[in-house]
Parts: C-alpha cells; structure tokens; sequence
C-alpha cells in the first residue's frame, strides 16, 4: 500500500511505535534538520561518538576536497574536470546529509527523549499508509 505524507499529524512516542511496528507509520525527517540536530551536543552524547570524527565529518572533508582538486586539474588541464569534481563532491555531500536523517530516525526509535525532541521543534514527517489516514486523523 503506498505512503502519503501528512503533516497534520502528530503521535505520542508509544503511540508512532505501536504505529511503525503494524507497518502503518514511517517516519522521515529533513535531511537540513537532522544536520543540525546531530551536530547539537545532546545527540552528540546519545550517538557515541564525537561528530569531529566521525565518518560523516570525514566524508564530507572528502567531498569539499573532490571539488578543490577538480578545481586545480581544470586550471591546470581541461575545464570539464570541475564539473566532474562538482557532480562527485554533490553525491559525496548529499549521501552523507542523508546519513544523518537515517541515524536520527533510528536513535528516535530506541530513545523516547530523542523522539519528543524532534517532534517539540515540529520537524517529523509523518509517511502515513492511505488506508490509515482517516483512522489515525480520529
């Protein structure tokens, strides 16, 4: 059954569980605000890890330095390595900021705290199935 989204909604944490594990919830976020929120010195804690050196940290120095080099070899050589440089830095970049979202996702799932952060700053995307919208809206 497809997923339509429904910003209208809005779930306690027992209730969007109980909702995620009959397969009539899925939760999203945007990719900007997980940024933020991961790089926030609570979930910093709550992932482990500091985020000066995680992959995702890593991997995005990565991508800027794909750019940087592209940027040397088209001044030095042909111009079109640039925008081959641009095009692998984006997907590097991008690839990473969804990373993100997928860890929050999952930290919010196992830690309630986390989960009513994010539903306080109105930041959940709520993928509803269409058969459940109008029982879920009661």
């Amino acid at each position: 059954m497809p997923y339509i989204s429904d910003s209208d909604l809005d779930f306690s944490y027992e209730r969007a569980m109980e909702l995620l594990k009959s397969g009539k919830l899925k939760l999203g976020i945007r990719p900007d605000v997980a940024d933020i929120l991961v790089q926030s010195d609570a979930l910093r804690a709550k992932l482990q890890r500091p985020v000066a050196s995680s992959p995702d940290t890593i991997w995005t120095i990565v991508s800027v330095l794909v750019v940087l080099v592209s940027v040397l070899a088209s001044i030095l050589d042909d111009w079109w390595y640039f925008m081959i440089g641009l095009i692998v830095g984006a997907i590097i970049f991008l690839a990473t900021r969804k990373g993100n979202a997928e860890k929050l996702i999952e930290l919010a799932k196992e830690d309630q705290q986390v989960f009513e952060d994010v539903r306080r700053r109105n930041s959940w995307i709520f993928h509803v199935r269409r058969d459940a919208v109008e029982e879920l809206r009661k």
